[in-house]
């Protein structure tokens, strides 16, 4: 019994958990149908980070500015901006949320102060009920 215990372990060690370890890479060196996250850090400073499965888009997106404050996040749907982008302003207060279905805007909500300046929603891809910031 404890001879298939060790080698249970081993297989443990040797097979699974390497599929399950993080990997993260930059954008430029991901290659076609790579699973795991990529991370590039730009020559200004500001690193973009995604999720792909198999070689698409799908997961979480962050963009940190160069001073390192985060400037956008959203996710990913095979391949498509979907759910609430979030867009922060320089104090890091929430500028505007864009809410996305399939990569098409569904609505736009604009804030100053954390108060409610714009909220307008979109119908294929256009401006259709609400207000709207100029």
């Amino acid at each position: 019994m404890a001879f298939i215990n060790k080698i249970f372990l081993i297989y443990v060690f040797v097979c699974v958990i390497p599929v399950y370890a993080e990997k993260e890479i930059s954008h430029e060196e991901r290659p076609p149908g790579y699973t795991g996250k990529c991370k590039t850090i730009k020559s200004d400073g500001s690193v973009y980070e995604s999720e792909f499965v198999k070689g698409i888009a799908h997961g979480k997106n962050f963009d940190w500015g160069a001073s390192g404050r985060l400037v956008r996040e959203g996710y990913y749907l095979h391949g498509k901006s979907h759910g609430a982008w979030t867009f922060y302003d320089t104090d890091g207060d929430i500028q505007f949320v864009r809410i996305k279905e399939k990569g098409k805007i569904s609505r736009e909500i604009h804030y100053d102060n954390g108060k409610i300046i714009a909220d307008g929603q979109y119908k294929d891809g256009k401006r259709w009920n609400g207000i709207f910031r100029a």
